[in-house]
């Protein structure tokens, strides 16, 4: 995100420490370099940014993202889909195969509208600054510019020669996000929250 976005997105490190690793293979193994394929998975299906959340003032749902309504989410059901798509990899796929690997690719109001069908319950899309949810929300910049950056950049903006999953030789089968959300409890997807977990006691 920072490379590529020259510095305007810097705080994403668990992004950034990915980047470097395939970095270190591509420049300084090359003998892995030559046997390897990467796999570049999409927003979790249980990221909060997919779901609406209950206004406690106004009883309202609103999925509110520091991206505009362009933004597009790849989605992945982390632990029904990966291993489909790391074997489709491995064994169909030479060495050096990049894959953007989702289930869904959604942008942000078709999100809502899913969730809403599901739900029964009407949602609606709220825009923020990173600096305007950062003050609301209290989440850190690591985990807001994410969202930021996908809208400007999307997921593979300087991965070069990367495909998707109806471009493999075996397209995997799997879950679309809103059969995902049916296979869930409904009060679960009523009651997601901005925040991150706590952290363990020391005692």
């Amino acid at each position: 995100m920072k490379e590529v976005s020259k510095g305007k997105y810097p705080h994403c490190h668990h992004w950034e420490t990915k980047a470097a690793a395939v970095k270190y293979i591509e420049n300084e193994v090359p003998a892995l370099a030559k046997k390897t394929s990467y796999i570049y998975m999409a927003a979790y299906a249980t990221n909060a940014f997919l779901y609406p959340k209950k206004d406690v003032e106004t009883g309202e749902y609103v999925l509110t993202v520091p991206a505009s309504k362009n933004l597009r989410m790849p989605i992945i059901d982390i632990d029904g889909s990966a291993g489909s798509f790391v074997r489709a990899l491995i064994v169909d796929e030479p060495a050096g195969t990049k894959l953007l690997a989702y289930d869904s690719d959604l942008n942000i109001l078709e999100i809502v509208d899913t969730w809403s069908r599901v739900t029964g319950k009407k949602a609606v899309f709220q825009s923020m600054s990173e600096e305007e949810m950062h003050k609301k929300t209290g989440l850190p910049y690591e985990v807001l510019d994410g969202a930021a950056y996908l809208d400007e950049y999307g997921y593979v903006e300087g991965i070069e020669g990367a495909i998707t999953p109806e471009q493999l030789k075996k397209p995997a089968k799997t879950d679309s996000f809103e059969e995902y959300l049916r296979k869930q409890d409904i009060e679960t997807l009523l009651s997601f929250q901005y925040g991150l977990p706590e952290l363990p006691s020391r005692n």
